[in-house]
């Protein structure tokens, strides 16, 4: 009996020292700081806000100090549905969030493409992209600044989507852990508020309404865990679940030349043409008096193109090219692929590797088509030809680019 007694009274002390800890954190719970801060909530939650800044998570007490872990959204998330509108075997790609970081995108077996272009600025929202053929397998990729390293994130489409959304999570410094120590009525944290760190506010009359705040939040994470809503279409997509992430080298070698999308200041011509064989046309076409072909532009006035001079002789003529097809870009652009001779091949060469930072015309039908800007010598003998083209128009300059046999 005696020992029993012995167990009874060391369950109530235990019990005892538990009831007067939870009191002890429990007048903790509220708002520390005013126009930025933190929340502390009685479920272990806390809510980190400030300017263009509202972060949830999770918190603990360990000894003196508060452990702080932000909500952590995986890097990417794919959602897709099967869009009756997209017709035959089209399938169409929206990219959400993906001019924060440097970013890269891969189709099945494709070339691995850039987002946006490098130092990309002005954007233009919405960004989307359509390709001509359905696909089984996405990667999504992320190469943290100075790093070597593909952060790779792959998506099956086992349930045959062809319209999706694809959402790219920047993590920044609000999302990393940090950790806390209160002294007195002021919360101190390790990465905001400075020395003086947060007051409590005792009497906080936008309490309730940071509860309601709170409440939309987790119905909005639990919803985001299975859906997503377009805002200007109200179209809901299913989440694609993640079928692996990894780590690895990035290579330059399965690298596209060009992005898939552009996002420059207007008027910005070289920012326009990142290199040579990606040619874009920026400006309008013009006409001009020359024969088919590709040109050295010896002027070139922006202002007005009329006062733009070529050289009489033409760098690459009909003769030099072996095929001209029309082609669509990853994000649907139809495009003129050139593939020259042998003879056309030098040429180009030559001529690019001696003229780099100047520029060619590409004139069609007696129109100048664009005006790229030289980067690089282009010893591999292939050009492309995109612009604000139809399908008919690139139809009928590959026709005319073939026309001598």
């Amino acid at each position: 009996m005696k020992h029993v007694c012995i167990i009874i009274l060391c369950y109530l002390t235990m019990r005892s020292g538990f009831a007067q800890e939870q009191p002890c954190e429990q007048q903790h719970i509220g708002r520390y700081g005013h126009n930025d801060g933190v929340c502390l909530f009685e479920d272990g939650q806390f809510l980190l806000y400030g300017y263009a800044t509202a972060v949830f998570g999770r918190y603990q007490f360990q000894g003196d100090e508060i452990l702080f872990y932000p909500d952590k959204r995986d890097l990417f998330e794919v959602y897709g549905i099967q869009n009756p509108q997209i017709e035959g075997k089209q399938s169409r790609y929206q990219f959400m969030g993906f001019e924060e970081g440097e970013t890269f995108a891969q189709f099945d077996q494709d070339s691995i493409y850039r987002v946006f272009n490098a130092d990309a600025n002005c954007f233009n929202y919405p960004y989307s992209t359509n390709r001509t053929q359905p696909v089984e397998h996405i990667t999504l990729m992320n190469q943290p600044e100075d790093s070597a390293i593909f952060k790779t994130f792959h998506f099956a489409n086992t349930a045959t989507y062809n319209d999706f959304v694809l959402v790219y999570n920047k993590m920044d410094r609000a999302h990393q852990d940090f950790v806390g120590r209160l002294e007195g009525n002021v919360l101190k944290l390790s990465n905001y508020g400075g020395e003086d760190g947060y007051k409590k506010q005792e009497e906080d009359t936008e309490w309730d309404e940071i509860l309601q705040w709170k409440a939309q939040y987790e119905a909005l994470i639990a919803y985001q865990e299975h859906s997503y809503t377009d805002d200007e279409t109200q179209i809901e997509y299913r989440k694609v679940l993640l079928q692996k992430s990894e780590d690895q080298p990035s290579t330059s070698s399965s690298l596209a030349k060009s992005p898939i999308f552009y996002a420059v200041c207007e008027g910005s011509l070289e920012l326009w043409s990142p290199d040579t064989e990606n040619v874009v046309n920026a400006e309008a076409p013009f006409p001009t008096d020359k024969p088919d072909g590709f040109y050295w532009v010896k002027e070139v006035d922006r202002d007005n193109y009329a006062n733009t001079h070529l050289e009489d002789d033409a760098v690459l003529s009909l003769k030099d090219i072996e095929i001209a097809k029309h082609e669509f870009t990853p994000d649907g652009r139809p495009v003129v692929t050139v593939n020259l001779t042998a003879e056309g091949k030098e040429k180009l060469a030559s001529f690019t590797g001696d003229h780099i930072g100047q520029y060619m015309a590409i004139v069609v039908n007696k129109t100048v088509l664009s005006i790229p800007r030289i980067q690089e010598e282009i010893p591999g003998g292939s050009l492309q030809i995109s612009g604000n083209f139809t399908v008919e128009e690139v139809q009928n300059i590959a026709t005319r680019l073939n026309r001598v046999k």
